[in-house]
């Protein structure tokens, strides 16, 4: 009898090369095409469906929009740390220009390298304009990027819950379906066993071999969310530059802080939100606008000089962390409004059917505006006025304090301390540190010898010659910073 040889069914193990050579074959094939999307027949079944619920609601887009909020903080910081830099240097050349002016005055004779000197700071100040302003020229318009991308973030997560909800909608109405094409299959299969008389309604053909035979058309997920996603840009983008920026609170934010930072109290007041574009959606230059501010809203209430105070007007201490009403013009310290509100018997009223948020009056006598948790705000452009006010107040003391020539064991201490000039009272004084007056006092930062005045010596006037001997190089180390 011949043998037949058996020949074995186990796959050979590849060897090394040739796994190499198999990998260079997946390798050459990875940039073949995907084969054409095919839309789905039939609705999403109840699994499906949970998980594309669940994914509306844990990738919402939380992340992205803080770090998008992130972004944002640091770029509005940036443009107002530069208009400071700049405001700075505008004041101290001021300053310089004034001291010589009395100088020459009263000496009755010009010094011609002095005037070359203050031409020479003149120039780079105009330089160092041209720079700030074209940086915050750049910044505005990254500013105007962080808020498409916030509302691109808004629209995908939308999308994504309006593709969810389609999703049911489609299978309910294809069960729907479902349900009538049976009762009509059992109706007709009735009509010929002669159980009941065809009641004359004319039945659809239904060919029993298509699965997909008398169902509702499916809207595939895929085309769904493209579709609300393209309405929603398409509907974004018809907006003009008043609607789309001027009108969102990130952008108002960054304007009045760099409106602030530029022009601080020189009583320029920032235009109305709707003068900040013209129509071609180029950005308003300041001066063709109109600046009296008629048509301002409740939310642009302007904070002048002369209205904003230091002081809480419910615990008569300097600021540490004010927030401000959105109703009103007014502010307060954080844990005392607070706390103000939480001992409050009275409400807002209520919201569908839930009870409102505790509330209470505005404390500021006169005003009469309800005010809630909700209602209080932190205002950086309040916050960086009060910082302002308080510095201003601070450094105006240890100018008198020199002038004054006291000793400096008893003066150092109350020089750093925030004291209202209408109020004497030594309780409501506060220390920049947030130390009480009853607190220990604080020993001042030793200047060096060489710099500080005898005790008969009259302050020498350093800070001009200072200021043009070091302006140069401050300059520089500013200029490679912001190149």
């Amino acid at each position: 009898m011949a043998t037949r040889a058996r020949q074995s069914t186990v796959q050979p193990t590849p060897s090394r090369q040739s796994n190499a050579g198999t990998g260079r074959a997946i390798a050459g094939t990875s940039n073949t095409e995907l084969p054409e999307y095919e839309p789905p027949e039939f609705s999403l079944n109840p699994a499906a469906q949970r998980a594309l619920a669940q994914l509306a609601r844990t990738h919402n887009g939380s992340k992205l929009n803080d770090r998008l909020d992130s972004a944002h903080t640091h770029v509005t910081e940036a443009a107002t740390d530069i208009n400071d830099v700049l405001f700075e240097r505008v004041q101290s050349l001021q300053r310089v220009k004034e001291k010589r002016r009395r100088a020459a005055e009263d000496a009755d004779e010009e010094d011609d390298g002095e005037d070359g000197t203050l031409n020479e700071l003149e120039e780079d100040l105009a330089q160092m304009s041209n720079k700030v302003k074209g940086m915050t020229d750049r910044m505005e318009q990254r500013i105007r990027k962080i808020v498409d991308a916030k509302h691109a973030v808004k629209h995908m997560a939308d999308a994504v819950t309006a593709t969810a909800d389609d999703a049911r909608t489609n299978a309910s109405t294809q069960a729907s379906t479902l349900n009538t094409r049976s009762q009509r299959t059992r109706r007709r299969q009735n009509d010929e066993d002669g159980e009941e008389e065809s009641d004359g309604e004319e039945l659809p053909d239904f060919d029993p071999t298509d699965p997909a035979a008398g169902t509702a058309p499916v809207n595939p997920p895929l085309d769904v969310f493209n579709k609300r996603l393209e309405e929603m840009k398409t509907r974004y983008q018809s907006f003009n530059h008043t609607t789309r920026y001027a009108e969102d609170n990130d952008y108002r934010t960054f304007k009045r802080a760099v409106h602030d930072a530029q022009y601080r109290d020189d009583e320029v007041p920032l235009p109305h939100y709707t003068e900040w574009f013209n129509d071609d959606g180029t950005v308003a230059a300041l001066g063709v606008t109109n600046a009296d501010g008629d048509d301002d809203s409740d939310d642009d209430i302007a904070v002048s000089r002369a209205t904003i105070s230091t002081k809480c007007s419910l615990s008569l201490r300097e600021f540490e962390h004010p927030i401000t009403s959105t109703k009103c013009p007014h502010s307060f310290e954080k844990v005392h409004i607070l706390e103000f509100i939480g001992n409050s018997a009275q409400r807002m009223p209520p919201v569908n059917g839930r009870p409102g948020e505790k509330a209470v009056q505005c404390p500021v006598g006169g005003c009469t505006q309800m005010l809630s948790k909700s209602d209080l705000k932190v205002d950086p452009i309040v916050v960086r006025k009060i910082k302002r006010l308080q510095k201003a107040r601070e450094m105006e003391m240890e100018e008198d304090e020199e002038d004054d020539d006291r000793p400096t064991n008893g003066t150092q201490h109350r020089a750093h301390q925030i004291i209202d000039d209408n109020d004497d009272d030594e309780e409501d004084a506060t220390n920049i540190d947030g130390m009480d007056v009853d607190d220990p006092p604080v020993n001042p930062k030793q200047e060096p010898r060489s710099s500080r005045p005898g005790p008969s010596e009259p302050p020498r006037p350093s800070q001009a010659v200072d200021l043009l001997d070091d302006d140069d190089e401050e300059e520089d180390e500013e200029e490679s910073m912001y190149d």
